[in-house]
């Protein structure tokens, strides 16, 4: 009987920093006596992780600024020919480690390229990309909504969808059957994005309807982090007799909207903390009820908020809601969107565009929530009670143990 530790493979896209958060964490809680990890990604974010127990592995991974630009433009992420340059790079890597199981975060070729090697592939991903499928995407921030009002172009988009989602769906396609693999739907991202071996979806069912049919597919719930940071010199100054609004518009917001919403908001009689992400970001000087940093830690604003502005991407959302405070999200991309739609749906939340014609709508937004505060305790206390850790490390071992 072979007793060796099984090894397994990380392949983690480090186009934004929660992406890489995830899965260190993830990887951090496994037991290192069962298992050998070898965890591929980009430096990124290095910065931001004290060093690991298990070796690390440089990954050529887009850039966050540039995977920004592409998501302003609207231009797709996954290009044949970039399709083509991560499979030869996911076959040499695969080729080289010959892991047990590998695990990818938003490296999606490896439902090509671990099938094509008979490796079993888990895939961490969001389950509002499943509850999705059979859902209307909303509209990202292109210029035709700005032209023509998010109600008509959002019509418009769902008329053309099919067609527009082409670019983005077509090339998945052809390798997929350039390798022999079954045929996904036609023109939909959420079933590119789902496709698996084994799914660990990083939310909770009462809150996110996902697919979870079979034991391959475990709602592991959300991974809550935040940077280890001291709170900034201002922190105990901070006044607690008025609202307090939490804004990070994070690593993949549009920065260059947030002086413009500080300045909104700040005529309120709110107290706003503000991380900005970004040191080249200059917000007004004059405002008495404005605590700025860089850096804030998110966990500790929370915890203070009556709510938090984000770009309406998971980890913000899900550290506002642990906290049973309202999220509104400032979004541009699909990603963003598509989270924010499955809470508003469930009322713990609200979206909106990042253009000054949407100021009005925030500033409203954020009075109507203080006045009329939601109670989201139910989804607070089910988060606190859920070990994302333990439920991972469940479906590892049953894959490598029990051979789910």
């Amino acid at each position: 009987m072979n007793n060796e530790p099984k090894k397994i493979v990380f392949f983690c896209e480090s186009v934004t920093l929660a992406h890489v958060a995830r899965c260190r964490l993830l990887a951090d809680e496994l037991d290192k006596k069962e298992y050998v990890i070898i965890f591929y990604c980009d430096d990124h974010f290095n910065r931001f992780f004290p060093q690991a127990n298990y070796q690390i592995k440089h990954l050529d991974s887009t850039a966050p600024d540039k995977f920004i630009e592409w998501n302003l433009k609207s231009q797709p992420i996954w290009p044949a020919k970039r399709i083509r340059e991560y499979l030869k790079r996911d076959e040499f890597i695969l080729t080289e480690e010959s892991p047990d199981l590998v695990i990818g975060d938003m490296r999606h070729t490896l439902q090509i390229s671990a099938k094509k090697q008979n490796i079993p592939y888990l895939n961490i991903i969001n389950g509002y990309w499943c509850s999705s499928r059979d859902v209307a995407l909303p509209i990202p921030d292109v210029p035709v909504r700005r032209a023509l009002g998010t109600y008509f172009s959002q019509l418009l988009f769902d008329l053309l969808k099919p067609i527009l989602m082409l670019p983005h769906t077509v090339p998945f396609a052809r390798f997929r059957q350039q390798y022999s693999l079954p045929a996904i739907k036609k023109g939909s991202l959420p079933h590119i994005f789902c496709d698996s071996d084994y799914t660990a979806y990083l939310d909770i069912p009462s809150l996110i309807d996902m697919d979870l049919s079979t034991p391959n597919k475990r709602a592991v719930g959300p991974v809550l982090w935040s940077p280890d940071i001291h709170t900034p010199d201002w922190w105990e100054a901070i006044p607690t007799d008025k609202p307090i609004i939490y804004i990070n518009l994070g690593s993949s917001g549009d920065a260059s909207f947030l002086p413009a919403l500080v300045a909104t908001l700040a005529k309120n009689p709110y107290t706003l903390i503000v991380g900005t992400a970004s040191d080249k970001i200059t917000l007004p000087k004059h405002y008495d009820n404005v605590f700025s940093s860089q850096f804030v830690p998110g966990n500790k604003a929370c915890e203070i908020a009556d709510i938090s502005i984000t770009n309406g991407g998971s980890p913000t959302t899900m550290q506002a809601l642990a906290n049973g405070i309202f999220t509104i999200g400032v979004c541009f991309n699909i990603d963003q969107l598509v989270n924010m739609q499955t809470l508003k749906l469930k009322g713990v939340g609200e979206y909106f565009y990042p253009s000054k014609s949407e100021l009005p709508k925030i500033e409203a937004c954020c009075r109507e929530k203080l006045n009329n505060k939601p109670d989201l305790s139910y989804y607070a206390t089910e988060i606190s009670q859920n070990n994302p850790y333990q439920h991972f490390n469940t479906l590892v071992d049953d894959i490598l143990k029990t051979s789910l």
